[in-house]
């Protein structure tokens, strides 16, 4: 159960880009919550970031990334549960990521990867919901893929 920290918004840092062997995989734009009182703030889980970037460099090609932190007022305004694992405000932090795809192939490669890699998989018409949630939230094992 994710249990939220209110008042995090306001000390949270900008959240470092990902970057290996002098290559970016991952901007704090991408990362960080979009918000307009954010703007690249945020908190990601423990090992998120080493699990994001051999997650990307298995995958062999660029990921964009619609959405990963977001804060609870910017989580309830794109319209995500109260749950959602793209929150930061709480005590473990971010574990999920929204990746744009629409071409079927690619999308099939991210969800057998993501499966693969022990991740909760999301499916919608424009991206595809990767959470690393199992490793922090054992509960969430039951539903491995879901779709909007």
């Amino acid at each position: 159960m994710i249990s939220k920290i209110v008042g995090l918004r306001n000390k949270a840092e900008y959240v470092p880009a990902i970057v290996f062997d002098g290559t970016t995989y991952f901007t704090t734009g991408e990362l960080g919550c979009r918000c307009s009182v954010c703007q690249g703030r945020g908190k990601l889980a423990p090992e998120f970031r080493e699990l994001l970037l051999s997650f990307r460099l298995a995958y062999g090609r660029a990921m964009p990334i619609s959405s990963c932190c977001r804060c609870l007022e910017h989580n309830e305004a794109e319209g995500g549960s109260d749950g959602s694992y793209h929150i930061y405000e709480t005590e473990v932090g971010t574990c999920a990521v929204d990746v744009r795809c629409t071409d079927s192939v690619l999308r099939a490669k991210l969800i057998k990867l993501a499966l693969e890699f022990g991740c909760r998989v999301g499916v919608n018409p424009n991206f595809i919901h990767i959470d690393f949630a199992p490793k922090y939230y054992p509960e969430s094992e039951a539903q491995k893929v879901f779709l909007y």
